[in-house]
């Protein structure tokens, strides 16, 4: 267990023993946690960042962490801060909500709250010469297409997530599964085992077709399902109930 609060929003591993898990403290700076197998331990990050809403590694050694006006980048030494080159407007702030790898480049969505919170400004990123250069922005009228989740599988398809999710075919985004409630994150080992978790809900595709998995972990339908993360044989889902008291997040793992 780790003492003191820690508000988890994404988790991310490369094998069982190599997991990390992001999210905020009690005075919503950044917090990440990683688990070596047998225990979960604090990160000790190099400044004071936002809250992190998302991490995800190309490799062990290039980790990136991405939340509320705060970019971080794990080189397999240490942590270090990056910028966020993205233009704010006034009294808002800039929210990296997701990273993914499709074919050889490193993608990533995010938003800024415009109009004085009445609508958001959805983009789409691709990392050029080290740095996340937007490729795509949309004003969420109708919500842009590519959300505000990605995920890459080993087959080279890109996919995300919003209201459901679609998949990109490196020019144009198709629906393939049509939600009630928005998308969080999205996690699989192939093309043909994928979990989806969002706000009261839980996903699985096996390949033929998705089905809502929630009941497996909790009955509880007031919850926010934030992160997952698999390797074929086992899996992470991070729940954080909306009611009761104490609040807490919960981690499952099942085999």
């Amino acid at each position: 267990l780790v003492s003191g609060f820690i508000g988890l929003w994404s988790i991310y591993g490369f094998s069982a023993n190599d997991i990390y898990a992001v999210g905020q403290n009690s005075d919503h700076s950044s917090a990440m946690i990683h688990f070596d197998g047998s225990n979960w331990k604090r990160v000790s990050l190099p400044s004071v960042g936002g809250l992190l809403t998302s991490i995800y590694g190309t490799s062990s050694n290039s980790v990136w962490a991405g939340g509320v006006n705060t970019l971080y980048h794990f080189n397999g030494t240490k942590w270090q801060r990056d910028s966020v080159l993205v233009s704010i407007p006034l009294n808002s702030f800039f929210q990296f909500t997701s990273f993914a790898k499709y074919n050889t480049g490193l993608y990533a969505v995010g938003f800024t709250i415009i109009n004085n919170g009445l609508s958001e400004n959805h983009y789409f990123f691709k990392q050029i010469n080290s740095n996340f250069s937007a490729i795509d922005s949309a004003i969420n009228t109708a919500r842009s297409d590519y959300g505000l989740v990605l995920w890459g599988s080993p087959e080279g398809n890109l996919y995300g997530g919003d209201i459901g999710i679609s998949k990109y075919n490196g020019s144009t985004w198709t629906n393939i599964l049509q939600a009630n409630n928005p998308i969080i994150d999205i996690y699989g080992t192939s093309d043909n085992n994928i979990f989806v978790t969002g706000n009261r809900v839980v996903y699985h595709y096996n390949g033929k077709d998705w089905k809502d998995i929630t009941g497996k972990l909790s009955n509880n339908r007031t919850s926010l399902y934030t992160g997952v993360w698999t390797n074929g044989t086992e899996a992470f889902i991070v729940e954080q109930p909306l009611t009761g008291w104490p609040q807490k997040t919960v981690i499952w793992h099942g085999k």
